[in-house]
C-alpha cells in the first residue's frame, strides 16, 4: 500500500477500511479476499498503534483463513505471525508466546 509507505496513515486507515467494506459487500465475510482486507487493517492499525482494534482486525483475518485454508497455509502463518506481533507489541509475551 503506497500511503502506508509514505507514513500517512490516517488516510492508509481509511482506505484500508474503504476496501474491507467493499470486499465485505462483494464477498461476504468468509471470503479469502475479505481476510486479505482485514490483515492489511490489521497492519495499518498496528502501526497507528491501536492494538486492541489490531489484535481484532488480526483475529478475524485468521479466522477465515483457518476456515478456508486451514492451519497449514502460507496466508494463515501470516495471520498468526501478524496477531502475534500486535500481542508482543503489547507486551503480552507469554500470550504471544503460547496463542494458537
Amino acid at each position: 500500500m503506497i500511503r502506508n509507505n509514505v507514513g500517512d496513515f490516517s488516510s492508509a486507515l481509511q482506505s484500508a477500511q474503504r476496501a474491507l467494506d467493499i470486499r465485505r459487500k462483494l464477498f461476504e465475510e468468509e471470503h479469502s479476499s475479505t481476510a486479505d482486507s482485514y490483515h492489511s487493517l490489521g497492519d495499518i492499525q498496528h502501526e497507528l498503534g491501536v492494538f486492541s482494534s489490531a489484535l481484532q482486525s488480526a483475529q478475524r483475518a485468521l479466522d477465515i483463513r483457518r476456515k478456508l485454508f486451514g492451519e497449514e497455509h502460507p496466508s494463515t502463518a501470516d495471520s498468526y505471525h501478524s496477531f502475534r506481533r500486535t500481542q508482543h507489541k503489547q507486551g503480552d509475551f507469554l500470550l504471544a508466546f503460547q496463542s494458537k
